[in-house]
């Protein structure tokens, strides 16, 4: 019996992620998502339905300067397959303006969905007036660091497969309005077994293995609905153009192959040699990070850690110029989240001890380190690459900060001294707060604490803008920038020690000076714990700072970072003041109930979506630090150790049913109805996003072995 492909590689440690769900539950089928890395920022993403509800979802969208530029080539497939008299539409991606189609047409059932570390696979099975005919099974596999992919179909019963590309041929953040692409706006050429069809910029190779005969119909498929799109407020009516259909017989032993990549690649790889290479390396990551926690370590725990680390490597690419075939030269990069963000500096520092450090990947962690440095600029690394290929962005005051956090935690992983390249950037960041940089980011002499920006600028993580408008504005003196402040120094102060004693004693006495600024200005916020910022203001004598008591967790980080300084007892109280207004068990609110401005759903337009992002949604990656601090807190005790073990099994095993393989970005504050007695936070934002997975496994292997941790390099 054909059947969906498995791991059948003993040695592997990497999971197979079969979803735990009803398939046949239309909505459900339709609204899970998954997404299949490709390494270099090329990426295909759908539903387990195979309907396509965002302008995202493609088989393969290709990264043409990885990793960013990316270019939705391969938008689609229509699939239908006959066997005797009978003939199935497979799946049903095509639809108008209607509700959630279901997961069975016609006779199509999907049976089994399985999401592994390069591949996804579902079977359906093929019903005729209700006697199951046949099993019919569609697996596609990703290329390793480049945009390469390959779609498979079998059957355990003799038929005719007619499968229908459909391309897309533009920018991923765009759509081919109705009536916009037709066949004369596409170049079609064939080289050897390949039909090579280029648009603009992007040129997309297809080819065949085994017995497809191909049959030009040069089509434009129109109409496409994409449901969450049109939830976004966004336009969400899309054309297709077919250059060809693809005819041949399956079953019997004889599978059928389509294999589509970006015109072009360097250091090419077939997709079985990718499939390999990555594998060994997933199963080293796991392998490392159990290897961390040690023998006492439960099966649950133990299963979430090696579906973590799976889902760790999706966000690990290499950046244009890099070597694809993993000599250990050239750049790396981490994508903040699929489909839509690029490297962004803020989540790959925050983002970097899960996903490479915990994980043994201490080579290209180093590189990652090594690539940002050499983007500096004002003192500043990069806040994010831009996505089409242009210049840098620098709007951000703690992308910098965590740069430094990340250097001490890769010294401590790897056992190594810093290059003098990232000591260097270390104390040229600390440099340019002292004396000031772009967007009023600098040191108040009076008090020795960070401040940055005006009420239009969005420069922390809380950093909704649009039309001008910041939704959470957070100038002046912020609580975590100031926390990571004091640890910049402290950790500075530790690197250039042995070469400018003088230089490091003065770092220090800042940091002490700046941790008395905050248990005098910031501690006894609402709730305890601390005020969220003191904000500027023009008074009579000046520009003054004002207490802001909101309830917010970026306090989180004074109790979470090492060798801040504060006492065990104002530690205590940002727990608690967190704990109670802010956790769920799926992320951590960003604001308190009832507090004015709360959102406790994130849904409706654009405006709407940015003004809850940061006011009420919760964010799992803000689990991490809230468990963290509360383990430093109580001196990783049975309790919060255990408790932290609690959520972050549930949030793995979450990925088998909500995104599929990995951790959205954000869910709702408050819980929805789902009208059978269930209330349940629903994922929002960016269906798999970096810091998601990255937090959720460096703290659960801190919580299971404390003792196996590594201290910080030049340690504190």
């Amino acid at each position: 019996m054909t059947d969906a492909p498995t791991s059948t590689d003993p040695t592997r440690i990497d999971t197979d992620l079969v979803a735990r769900w009803d398939l046949k539950d239309p909505a459900k089928s339709a609204e899970r998502e998954w997404v299949l890395a490709l390494g270099d920022g090329s990426f295909a993403m759908g539903t387990v339905c195979s309907v396509m509800t965002r302008r995202y979802h493609a088989i393969l969208t290709a990264a043409l300067s990885a990793p960013v530029r990316r270019y939705v080539m391969l938008k689609g497939i229509d699939e239908k397959v006959t066997i005797g008299c009978s003939t199935w539409n497979i799946s049903p991606m095509h639809f108008l303006d209607r509700e959630w189609p279901a997961t069975s047409t016609a006779g199509v059932v999907l049976e089994r969905f399985v999401h592994s570390a390069g591949l996804c696979a579902w079977t359906w099975g093929l019903f005729s007036s209700g006697e199951k005919i046949a099993t019919f099974v569609r697996t596609i596999e990703g290329g390793d660091r480049e945009a390469r992919v390959r779609v498979t179909y079998s059957c355990d019963v003799v038929g005719e497969v007619v499968v229908t590309p459909l391309l897309g041929m533009r920018d991923f953040h765009e759509r081919n309005h109705p009536g916009t692409i037709e066949g004369s706006d596409l170049r079609i050429d064939v080289g050897g077994d390949e039909v090579f069809v280029t648009r603009d910029e992007g040129t997309l190779g297809l080819g065949t293995d085994g017995g497809f005969s191909l049959n030009r119909v040069d089509g434009v498929w129109k109409d496409f609905v994409y449901a969450r799109d049109r939830e976004r407020g966004q336009g969400w009516v899309e054309d297709l153009y077919s250059p060809f259909e693809l005819r041949g017989s399956v079953g019997g032993g004889s599978d059928l192959v389509l294999r589509a990549r970006a015109h072009g690649l360097t250091g090419v790889t077939d997709v079985d040699a990718g499939l390999v290479s990555r594998r060994a390396r997933v199963s080293g990551m796991s392998g490392s990070a159990l290897a961390v926690c040690g023998e006492g370590i439960s099966d649950d725990a133990r299963e979430a850690v090696v579906a973590l680390a799976t889902a760790a490597d999706d966000f690990v690419v290499r950046r244009e110029g890099s070597n694809p075939d993993g000599d250990g030269s050239g750049a790396m990069s981490v994508i903040a989240g699929y489909p839509w963000f690029s490297d962004w500096g803020r989540d790959t520092m925050i983002a970097l001890e899960g996903l490479l450090l915990v994980t043994g990947r201490h080579e290209e962690a180093l590189r990652v380190l090594l690539a940002f440095a050499g983007a500096m600029d004002h003192g500043l690394i990069p806040n994010r690459f831009d996505d089409a290929g242009g210049s840098a962005h620098y709007n951000t005051v703690d992308a910098s900060l965590w740069f430094v956090h990340a250097c001490a935690r890769w010294s401590g992983w790897s056992g190594e001294e810093l290059p003098d390249a990232l000591i260097d950037a270390c104390w040229g960041i600390v440099e340019a707060y002292f004396y000031g940089t772009i967007n009023s980011i600098g040191v108040d002499q009076s008090d020795g604490l960070v401040s940055a920006g005006s009420a239009s600028t969005q420069l922390t993580w809380m950093d909704a803008l649009r039309d001008g408008v910041a939704f959470t504005p957070r100038h002046g003196k912020a609580v975590e920038i100031n926390a990571l402040w004091i640890r910049a120094l402290r950790l500075t102060s530790r690197f250039v020690r042995a070469h400018d004693p003088v230089r490091a004693r003065r770092l220090s006495e800042h940091a002490d000076r700046a941790l008395s600024s905050m248990t005098r200005l910031f501690v006894r916020g609402a709730s305890g714990g601390l005020v969220d910022r003191l904000e500027s203001a023009m008074g009579a004598r000046g520009t003054v700072f004002e207490a802001i008591p909101e309830v917010r967790p970026n306090q989180v980080f004074a109790g979470s970072l090492e060798g801040i300084g504060f006492d065990e007892g104002i530690r205590r109280s940002i727990v608690v003041s967190v704990d109670e207004a802010l956790w769920t068990a799926h992320g951590v609110r960003t604001l308190a109930p009832g507090a004015p401005g709360y959102c406790g759903h994130y849904t409706g337009t654009m405006t709407d979506r940015d003004r809850a992002y940061h006011n009420g949604t919760a964010w799992q990656w803000l689990l991490g630090p809230f468990h963290e601090a509360a383990m430093r807190a109580w001196g990783f005790d049975e309790g919060t150790r255990g408790r932290a073990i609690e959520t972050f099994v549930g949030l793995a095993r979450s990925m088998g049913e909500r995104t599929i393989g990995s951790i959205a970005e954000i869910c709702d504050a408050e819980p929805t109805d789902q009208g059978d007695g269930r209330a349940v936070q629903e994922d929002r934002g960016c269906p798999a996003q970096a810091w998601s997975v990255a937090e959720a496994l460096r703290v659960l292997v801190m919580a299971v072995n404390p003792s196996g941790w590594a201290e910080d390099g030049y340690s504190l």
